[in-house]
């Protein structure tokens, strides 16, 4: 009988997670999603789409004029030629 790695108990089956590589049991990650993740890297792929979509916010939008673009972020202004 397979063994979970983070609950350490005798289960059924056990599933391979796509994070970190550990065997887990349907109560210690989600199997039936396309990734198959554990419990263990959840939080990690929940902040990791969170950056994401604060980065998609952030995209520089250049506004061109007569001489030259400006970026227009409130980071940074850069001037192209």
């Amino acid at each position: 009988m397979p063994v979970c790695a983070i609950c350490e108990e005798v289960v059924d089956k056990v599933y391979r997670c796509a994070g970190c590589g550990v065997d887990f049991c349907k109560d210690c990650g989600d199997p039936n999603s396309e990734k198959k993740l554990c419990t263990l890297c959840m939080p990690y792929e929940a902040k990791e789409e969170e950056w994401r979509a604060q980065n998609r916010k952030f995209k520089p939008r250049f506004k061109a004029n007569s001489e030259h673009q400006i970026c227009q972020t409130s980071f940074y202004r850069v001037q192209v030629p």
